[in-house]
């Protein structure tokens, strides 16, 4: 395979005689960053079999050169010939990974406990250098900046730090709603945690102290649209008080925590009110009635233990007529022939009914709770996670 180093990747299509998962590991190991989705830093989009329009269209927009499986695989095509998109410039080469929290039925108690409210919205890792502002995504996959233009024009003015937190829209509640992140323009960011600054890495300090470190960094400087994340020493009463909101959850956080970058931790606690996660699309079906020449519900799926992925139900409601259009017209998916799931349940009729995708689109969704049987009770969709691997898609609760 040619040489990859340092360039950002992108596969769309079945790739004959790989998985999905086999063929991104061999473009690591030819140097290659892979991302989900294409952004302007992409610089080169691998394609199989069955492509699909919007990764193609997102190629063009962007300038990002497109090669065939096989050619890459035999060297071809002559890589240094590809035209370098007009990028933001990088804070950094390799980009800041976040640190995640585990999963909690129960507030864990303890003066060694500091608490939080849960947002939801897009978890930002913000990297300022120089006065040139970087938002990557939680695992450094998606850049925000264009999205987001307000917020990196807020934080220009920081010194050089890395800062941890999520690009948020709040509601009458002082909460945030994922439902309303398509209102980008009215976003804040609220952040949570300091990782460096002025070039001193503070992850391995505790947590309490790279607090302390990040409110005197606010102190000094309180950009408009930014704001720090309050932090409380009851977690029962901030439950209550989540619950009476209508909010997500909260977060506990232990004091002496360090900062593991990309790892899920227990000294981080997500404490849930409602259940909501990511899940993966692997095909639609027509409605009935009013929806019967469009969209009327989505298949699910989530990786298990072995990175299977295994249907967990489908999402029907939540969705705008506008986005059901958008889903049924074809410009989201590439097709397949065959499940991406195991189907050997199904009635016939069951799978027929269904036009199955490419794994390729994230979607959040709420719902109540797991059934028995591994699926979702009443589920509804939220918006598509842009900033989400499917491979990271796991159940959470």
């Amino acid at each position: 395979m040619a040489d990859l180093t340092g360039k950002r990747v992108v596969v769309t299509g079945k790739i004959a005689g790989e998985s999905r998962a086999t063929a991104e590991d061999k473009l690591r190991e030819a140097g290659a960053f892979v991302q989900s989705g294409i952004t302007k830093d992409t610089d080169l989009l691998v394609t199989g079999a069955s492509v699909g329009k919007t990764k193609m269209n997102a190629a063009a927009g962007y300038g990002v050169h497109v090669i065939d499986w096989n050619d890459l695989w035999n060297g071809g095509l002559g890589l240094t010939s590809i035209a370098e998109p007009v990028v933001e410039q990088k804070a950094t080469s390799t980009p800041p990974a976040a640190m995640l929290a585990s999963h909690l039925s129960e507030v864990p108690a303890g003066d060694e406990w500091r608490y939080e409210i849960k947002w939801d919205g897009y978890r930002c890792l913000a990297e300022i250098s120089n006065g040139v502002v970087t938002l990557w995504s939680r695992g450094g996959l998606t850049h925000y900046g264009e999205q987001f233009p307000a917020i990196k024009a807020a934080l220009a003015g920081m010194p050089d730090c890395i800062l941890d937190g999520e690009l948020v829209v709040l509601d009458e509640s002082g909460g945030s709603s994922f439902t309303r992140m398509h209102r980008k323009g009215e976003a804040s960011f609220i952040v949570f945690d300091l990782l460096e600054l002025t070039g001193t890495d503070l992850r391995g300090l505790p947590f309490d102290l790279r607090r302390q470190a990040l409110e005197g960094l606010y102190e000094k400087r309180t950009p408009e649209r930014v704001a720090l994340s309050p932090i409380f020493t009851n977690g029962d009463a901030l439950l209550q008080e989540a619950i009476d909101k209508g909010l997500e959850g909260i977060v506990a956080k232990k004091l002496s925590s360090t900062y593991r970058p990309g790892y899920r931790t227990s000294e981080w606690a997500n404490v849930k009110i409602r259940c909501a996660q990511e899940f993966v699309v692997v095909g639609w079906m027509l409605g009935t009635n009013r929806l019967s020449s469009t969209m009327g519900s989505l298949i699910l799926a989530v990786n298990d233990e072995h990175g299977q992925l295994v249907h967990c139900g489908a999402v029907g409601t939540g969705f705008t007529d506008q986005q059901r259009d958008v889903f049924a017209g074809g410009s989201m998916f590439a097709s397949r022939d065959e499940p991406a799931i195991d189907v050997s349940s199904w009635a016939p009729a069951a799978r027929k009914a269904v036009t199955w995708v490419e794994p390729e689109l994230v979607v959040q969704v709420a719902f109540q709770r797991w059934t028995d049987d591994g699926a979702l009770w009443h589920p509804a969709f939220l918006g598509i996670r842009d900033d989400k691997r499917v491979d990271e898609v796991r159940r959470e609760t």
